[in-house]
């Protein structure tokens, strides 16, 4: 009985004390506007720009906000420090916002650094990559996920090379369902702690394209047997892995009131936010089977 006298006291205090708590009313600092950059150059294709503007925090989310933030006027011009590109205006339906600035008189070539020019708004931004060396993956093989008939992940290994400092990302893209390349949530390798080791195994799950994947369809993550999948393995410099590491971050923390505020890195010089990054490109096509060994 005392024991439940507690717990009643409690409860009613703990609500007399709710009732009594006043609204907080925060001063936000006014926006500064600022150029968003989504840009990359990749080894064997074209230099991509996606502009936009960013918004409030609490700026309400529809049709009228999202033309808001496109950037259609911007002059764009990537250089290899020799030949200099001018960037057109381009449509890719498959790519939120679709807008995007893109060259098909520039190809990435591994060893390069690639210099990025924004004018737009009255302002200039600016930024600077490399395209590494690629690293090539040694063995493929499928695996079916627990109590899954023929569902499961792709897996790859690779040697990292005997030099600290090296980062990847990885992409895939299922031929026949995937418009684009698609990356999972944590995407990012670094080798801190494999440096220059071999057999290294990764784990590969299909990420979700928002533009035509059921979200409540849960097996989009998996590959499915009979499939063919693109892997895209990737190496990227130190600033270029940092930005998606903690952008990666950022997003996994999401919702939860608990999480330590992450700040997203950028490589943006003046007025501006997001990544201009390089990467360095190995592509192979394999097809989805049980104990499959050997890459094609």
């Amino acid at each position: 009985m005392r024991m439940l006298k507690r717990i009643i006291i409690y409860f009613v205090s703990a609500m007399l004390f709710h009732g009594c708590v006043d609204a907080i009313e925060v001063d936000l600092p006014p926006l500064v506007e600022k150029i968003v950059v989504e840009g990359a150059i990749e080894e064997g294709s074209n230099p991509y720009v996606f502009l936009t503007k960013n918004t409030p925090y609490f700026e309400p989310i529809d049709t009228m906000t999202l033309m808001n933030m496109l950037i259609m006027d911007a002059i764009v011009s990537v250089s290899d420090g020799t030949d200099t590109v001018i960037l057109e205006p381009m449509i890719d339906m498959w790519r939120f916002p679709y807008l995007y600035y893109g060259s098909k008189k520039m190809i990435g070539e591994a060893g390069k650094n690639y210099f990025l020019s924004v004018e737009a708004n009255d302002e200039k931004v600016s930024s600077r990559t490399v395209i590494p060396e690629s690293v090539l993956i040694d063995s493929m093989w499928f695996e079916l996920e627990n109590d899954k008939d023929s569902l499961g992940l792709i897996w790859f290994t690779f040697e990292d090379p005997d030099t600290l400092g090296n980062f990847y990302r990885v992409f895939s893209k299922t031929l026949g369902k995937d418009s684009i390349f698609l990356t999972m949530q944590f995407s990012t390798i670094e080798d801190k702690i494999i440096n220059g080791a071999a057999d290294n195994r990764v784990g590969v799950y299909r990420g979700t394209n928002d533009e035509i994947d059921d979200q409540e369809d849960m097996e989009r993550w998996y590959f499915k047997i009979g499939e063919r999948v693109v892997i895209k393995f990737c190496t990227m410099d130190n600033v270029h892995f940092d930005f998606w590491d903690s952008y990666q971050n950022d997003r996994s923390s999401l919702g939860n009131p608990f999480a330590a505020p992450t700040y997203v890195q950028s490589n943006i010089e003046g007025k501006g936010l997001g990544i201009w990054g390089g990467y360095g490109v190995y592509l192979d096509t394999f097809e989805v089977k049980i104990d499959s060994l050997i890459l094609e």
